[in-house]
């Protein structure tokens, strides 16, 4: 068998990831949605745990389990406990496999059909998978208003709306977010569960660079992806502070809707909130300083950088707004110079526009002039005054910054040894 010469289907998988490698070493990345995972997060996702199955959580442990699943439920118990630490979460789980599986279980768990739920509209950001899922389990939709003049929910429009509603629930999940919602002052009952998912912010919260919405109302819920602001892996976590949810989601999201919950994944995650301990605040101060840096460089070049009058953006994310006509020309130049974006068709967006992000380039060794320089390249990118070879070019420079800078992470502690060998040795 050490003869044995690769399958064409060998072939083809390396073939896949060897490019997507090479694509990775040619661009600026600018995708909000997207982040790198460090080298000491990624020692922990070959562990052999990857294979174990639990049931139930640290709060209703089953008796009649799979024998060695009391090491997951360690897994679990210390991502509470630094939850605890960077969230003042009194309980977290990390048993969901995303972001949007972490809303749709906690609706599962929770929701009857026909049952009512105030949500964020698609048009202010909303996440496009939230309105499908809650028409799937049956629930009865009603809008949450916004101000789109001030790019924020209208506190008293939502007050007297939860007010006449009753709602059951409600539902925050803004994909496209620059300053965090006014929660407390939004009124909703403290009957209603208040479910915020801050994938988009999660590390912005635990550094606190963004208020958290724990506290803010009694039976409030965060949910979130982990691989955006928080650079982990891709896994789901749950936040709150109150006792009967947190034993209702401990005994019903797992095993009633998720089986199977990637513990290894669960162990990168546990990496990302202790590097997250060591430098998340570093991270968030340069994220503020990127927005701040690249959108100041922007205006004064005369492009129209979407927000509240002067408040710039409190977030990782940065708006754009091109006319309608010259949307889709941006970004397919952005495509063929080799800048990673998104373009955007919503109301947010003055209508039309792209979406950035600097969660990624903050994490490399990008400083405050080379941000400045970006911002020329995406000016001239918008305005299309200078041929696409140019840009390409000026990217490829660029790109030699996507190296993680030394202060954004911290060394891996151990490596694995040969594989299947289960064994890990410190470095």
């Amino acid at each position: 068998m050490q003869d044995r010469k690769p399958s064409a289907y060998e072939e083809r998988l390396e073939g896949i990831l060897r490019d997507h490698r090479e694509f990775r070493k040619h661009v600026v990345p600018l995708c909000a949605a997207e982040t790198p995972i460090s080298g000491f997060v990624r020692s922990f996702l070959t562990d052999e745990i990857h294979e174990k199955y639990a049931m139930g959580g640290p709060l209703a442990f089953e008796e009649d389990n799979f024998i060695g699943a009391e090491f997951v439920i360690d897994l679990h118990q210390l991502t509470i406990d630094l939850c605890q630490e960077l969230y003042g979460a009194r309980y977290a789980d990390p048993r969901p496999l995303s972001g949007t599986s972490a809303v749709t279980n906690l609706l599962m768990t929770f929701s009857e059909p026909g049952q009512r739920i105030m949500l964020q509209q698609h048009e202010s950001g909303c996440h496009a998978s939230m309105a499908p899922i809650c028409r799937r389990l049956g629930l009865e939709i009603i809008d949450v208003p916004y101000d789109f003049e001030h790019l924020q929910f209208d506190p008293d429009a939502c007050r007297e709306v939860a007010a006449e509603a009753a709602p059951d629930f409600v539902l925050l999940a803004p994909s496209d977010i620059i300053y965090p919602p006014p929660l407390q002052a939004m009124g909703f009952p403290d009957s209603t569960i208040v479910i915020y998912d801050a994938t988009q912010t999660l590390g912005l919260i635990a550094s606190g660079h963004l208020p958290s919405p724990l506290g803010e109302h009694p039976r409030v819920i965060i949910s979130g992806g982990t691989h955006k602001t928080l650079p982990g892996p891709s896994c789901g976590l749950l936040l709150t502070q109150d006792e009967e949810i947190a034993m209702r989601i401990d005994t019903e999201v797992s095993p009633k809707f998720v089986r199977h919950s990637h513990p290894h994944h669960i162990a990168g995650l546990c990496a990302t909130l202790i590097e997250h301990r060591a430098v998340g605040h570093l991270y968030g101060e340069r994220i503020r300083e990127h927005v701040h840096t690249l959108s100041g460089a922007l205006e004064a070049a005369g492009i129209a950088v979407v927000q509240d009058g002067d408040r710039v953006s409190e977030t990782h994310q940065v708006w754009l707004h091109v006319p309608a006509e010259e949307t889709r020309a941006v970004y397919e130049r952005a495509l063929e110079a080799g800048i990673t974006l998104n373009d955007k068709y919503r109301r947010l967006f003055r209508d039309t526009g792209v979406r950035l992000g600097v969660q990624e380039i903050a994490r490399y060794r990008w400083d405050q002039r080379n941000v400045g320089d970006l911002a020329g390249l995406l000016a001239s990118l918008v305005t299309g005054e200078r041929p696409v070879d140019e840009l390409r070019d000026q990217v490829e420079e660029m790109a030699r910054l996507n190296e993680f800078a030394p202060e954004m992470v911290i060394p891996p502690v151990r490596v694995a040894g040969p594989p299947g060998s289960g064994d890990f040795t410190l470095t």
